[in-house]
């Protein structure tokens, strides 16, 4: 199990940046507008068609909690590195803080205790849809997670696509990612039990979707 790392209520959410600087500045101006009192990423930071230095550099400065993906081992490995807008290069001082960067962080919130991660748990390939069904879903090590009894809520990515999904025991949420034609930031309120995705690909910030975060699912 994670250590806990702090509490947090009302918190700013980045999916998979994928080294997009413009649209992670835009996400900052709307977690300011927003008054959260915690950013949080779930990974995969480095590999895409922006800045991944950028990147890394303002999520520092800005005191983000990050968890590592798959693209940051891959890079840390020196592996992968002909994928297209592969991160080619990083400054020494980032890739120590790629290095210091977990698989795995608990928050507690009003509601239950949350766990943020890039795949599902701690591994970072694991992709959990809206749609993932049947065996697909026995593959996932999700019931573990289902099972810890103060565990509520599991923030990944990877997937790029966002979810708010109720299981027995646990909620699955995802905020998207910064990358491509459908790029968003997330605002997740835990005391309010409510979520808001926002536009980040310009200026505008446009609200995408809100709602009430589901509740767990009774465990059978």
């Amino acid at each position: 199990m994670s250590k806990v790392v702090r509490r947090v209520s009302r918190i700013g959410v980045l999916g998979d940046v994928h080294a997009e600087d413009a649209r992670l500045r835009r996400a900052y101006t709307l977690f300011d507008q927003q008054a959260v009192d915690a950013v949080l990423c779930v990974g995969d930071v480095v590999d895409g068609p922006g800045d991944a230095d950028a990147c890394i550099a303002l999520l520092f400065r800005r005191g983000a909690h990050c968890v590592a993906g798959n693209h940051e081992r891959w890079y840390l490995g020196d592996e992968l590195r002909t994928l297209p807008d592969a991160t080619a290069f990083l400054d020494p001082q980032h890739v120590d803080l790629l290095v210091s960067w977990p698989r795995t962080l608990d928050f507690d919130t009003p509601t239950g205790r949350l766990r943020l991660c890039h795949g599902v748990g701690e591994d970072d390939m694991v992709e959990l849809r809206p749609d993932t069904r049947g065996y697909a879903l026995q593959a996932t090590n999700l019931r573990d997670l289902m099972l810890e009894p103060e565990l509520v809520y599991h923030l990944g990515g990877h997937t790029h696509v966002r979810m708010a999904r109720a299981f027995p025991g646990l909620v699955a949420l995802n905020p998207g990612t910064l990358t491509g034609d459908d790029a968003s930031a997330a605002i997740y309120d835990f005391a309010a039990r409510t979520f808001a995705h926002h536009d980040v690909r310009d200026d505008a910030l446009r609200l995408l979707e809100s709602g009430v975060l589901p509740e767990p699912l009774p465990l059978v």
